[in-house]
């Protein structure tokens, strides 16, 4: 839906004058207010859209709604990041207020209040316009269209696809594939086990995630068959044998193994990454039952063996398949130790995969990384670890949390991470926060377009703080 030009805009602005909104009942915040709030919206919403949702949420809790020609900014900011403000839809709507309701009416570019509601029926206006997109030239009007109808028919978005797959040009139709539900009829399911032999990389690897859940499934059994060859009992039952393949064959071949390591993956042979695809598909989890070992006794039982290195490698690209964030952070401490040494003692590169682990072990417990700092103990890229915890850490923010994070900030004089969650910072920390930044702005580390976003952040986020302090509660 294409967005209404200024000119109509500001038509509707006159017509909203002339309304009757003696409903409204929230209060209408003050000018200067509702600009810094537009601005700090817009300042956080692009890469740090949950930071952007803490100011979101202290003027939806004060129980505020924005001036009329403050509006259009706000819906277009709502309308552009959909997927993520529909989970905040009420909110939305209610710092809108009466007056935003209204606009959203008269325009269909700003009715992203519908997507919440999955169970309504699209008119015949809808489908229409949802036929018409998907018959479009362009590929991203064609998903739009797609993702719409998958949300309120995902049936009927699944016979879509089913039906033009094969006519599809193969550039970008992929794409498809990430706008519809997980599979529930036979023919869905039927069409993923179509997609495991496409000649796309993405589907075929799509077809395997979405199949992932069914015990009988050939492919995974095939699979997991393949890598108990690979990973087999050692000489005694607390020891794991590799035994490596000889050559590239038609069944690997089948199992979507590629000849070659790929690049970033340097100093490692042919054999050795057979060996880590031959695991990465599988979760971790699985050899637990199949050795009957703990995670701990897993560890120890290959540690010998000349292919420890790919077997860790291999593991650390099943963890991607646990569910349970426990089971996560039981492997991901564990291997990140092991390859934290291996990183400065191994020939073979297991950076990528180190890495990879540790945002995701701090994305899902950061926790686990906070006891760390707390401890004082040495934590390897503290930074990224701390852009990694910080984004992921419920907030409000706990008085622990904030003064662990705010130290470790004072201490490395880091201009960046504080430029990025100055926001966050409690409101009785701002003349330490202020502080903070006059010592960080001095630092040789410092990078001057930093220092910049940071000084308009902090100036928006103090200003924000006075205005929403001085007002008067109804």
């Amino acid at each position: 839906m294409p967005q209404m030009k200024k000119s109509a805009i500001n038509k509707l602005l006159r017509q909203l004058e002339k309304q009757d909104f003696s409903g409204e009942t929230r209060q209408v915040m003050p000018s200067e207010l509702a600009d810094t709030f537009i601005q700090l919206l817009e300042r956080h919403g692009h890469h740090h859209q949950l930071i952007a949702l803490t100011f979101f949420d202290r003027v939806y809790e004060a129980g505020l709604s924005l001036p009329a020609n403050f509006l259009p900014d706000f819906l277009n900011f709502c309308t552009n990041r959909q997927l993520f403000f529909r989970f905040n839809t009420d909110k939305a709507l209610a710092i809108a207020g009466v007056r935003g309701r209204w606009l959203i009416e008269q325009n269909p570019h700003w009715q992203w209040e519908s997507l919440d509601d999955a169970t309504r029926k699209l008119t015949a206006a809808e489908r229409n316009e949802i036929d018409v997109g998907w018959k479009h030239k362009s590929i991203w009007k064609r998903i739009d269209a797609l993702a719409k109808l998958a949300k309120h028919d995902p049936d009927a978005a699944y016979s879509l696809v089913i039906e033009s797959w094969d006519e599809e040009k193969s550039t970008g139709k992929w794409r498809f594939l990430l706008q519809l539900l997980p599979p529930q009829t036979q023919e869905q399911f039927d069409f993923y086990k179509k997609l495991l032999t496409d000649r796309d990389n993405f589907a075929r690897s799509h077809a395997e995630a979405q199949l992932s859940s069914i015990p009988e499934f050939d492919n995974l059994r095939r699979i997991r068959a393949f890598a108990e060859k690979v990973l087999v009992p050692g000489e005694n039952s607390k020891t794991i044998r590799v035994v490596p393949m000889e050559k590239f064959t038609s069944e690997m071949k089948a199992n979507d193994f590629t000849k070659k390591p790929p690049s970033f993956q340097y100093g490692m042979d042919e054999q050795t990454w057979w060996v880590v695809q031959s695991l990465k598909k599988i979760p971790v989890t699985y050899w637990e039952s199949h050795f009957q070992m703990s995670p701990q006794e897993l560890f120890a039982a290959v540690a010998d063996d000349p292919y420890y290195v790919a077997v860790l490698l291999g593991w650390a690209e099943g963890m991607h398949h646990l569910k349970d964030d426990k089971d996560y952070l039981v492997w991901g401490s564990l291997i990140l130790d092991v390859l934290h040494k291996l990183e400065k003692e191994s020939p073979i590169s297991v950076n990528t995969q180190y890495v990879d682990v540790m945002q995701r072990l701090a994305k899902r417990s950061p926790e686990y990384f906070l006891q760390k700092f707390k401890a004082g103990e040495k934590v390897d890229r503290a930074t990224l670890v701390w852009e990694w915890v910080a984004h992921s850490y419920p907030w409000p923010w706990t008085e622990e949390f904030t003064s662990i994070f705010f130290d470790y900030i004072e201490k490395t004089l880091n201009t960046w991470l504080l430029h990025i969650y100055v926001a966050k910072f409690p409101a009785e920390y701002l003349p330490k926060v202020r502080l903070l930044f006059e010592k960080c702005k001095m630092s040789k580390e410092s990078n001057s377009e930093v220092v910049e976003q940071c000084q308009i952040r902090l100036e928006l986020r103090t200003t924000f703080d006075d205005l929403l302090d001085k007002l008067p509660r109804c």
